[in-house]
């Protein structure tokens, strides 16, 4: 039998992501899927995206990825709980976020 687990609202938090991620390895999942809201509020939310990343994790992306993404177009709002600063945007953009973006990205106003 299949087994999949689904995490959200991580909001940055690496100490309890690190302590789920451990809990599925034991338990031996065999997909995860991340149901949105991976930064913002928390104090690790670079090094959250960069983990997701790494583990290949299907994800689907909740209103605080939107914020980060969308930050420069004027749809976005700004990112409760941290200012989003160039430095941080652009250490954001260093990780390979592809998970986050789907093929073909359109909004309609």
């Amino acid at each position: 039998m299949t087994t999949l687990a689904i995490l959200a609202d991580i909001h940055g938090n690496m100490p309890a992501l690190e302590a789920v991620i451990k809990d599925l390895r034991q338990v031996g999942v065999d997909h995860v899927v991340v149901a949105g809201d991976c930064i913002n509020w928390g104090p690790f939310s670079l090094e959250v995206v960069e983990r997701i990343a790494r583990e290949a994790w299907a994800v689907i992306r909740g209103n605080n990825e939107f914020y980060l993404l969308d930050y420069q177009t004027g749809r976005a709002r700004h990112l409760p709980g941290a200012p989003l600063t160039p430095d941080l945007l652009a250490r954001f953009a260093e990780v390979d976020a592809s998970a986050y973006r789907p093929p073909a990205y359109q909004q309609f106003d």
